[in-house]
């Protein structure tokens, strides 16, 4: 149950990042009168506003997954190999 409240919260935390966009392009577009230069600056300043909010949310899913990964134990051991030192 973990991990569908896990995968669901992945998906929706890039919907909202979407939609941060989306409304920071159009706030932009009309805050300044129809101009495309409002448009570029509410891109702007919607990719920084859904990069911190949605960004840590992704980071934090992304180390979940690793940790489930991890202890599942699909990991595969790769043989030791002892550490050779450079010749000079």
């Amino acid at each position: 149950m973990n991990r569908i409240l896990a995968d669901v919260l992945a998906t929706m935390n890039a919907v909202f990042a979407v939609l941060i966009v989306v409304f920071a392009v159009r706030f932009g577009f009309d805050y300044m009168e129809d101009s495309f230069l409002g448009a570029a600056l509410g891109a702007i300043v919607g990719i920084a506003i859904a990069s911190l909010a949605c960004g840590t949310i992704a980071f934090l899913a992304l180390i979940e997954r690793h940790l489930s990964f991890l202890a599942d134990g699909k990991e595969q051991r790769r043989p030791h190999r002892p550490r050779r030192e450079p010749e000079f």
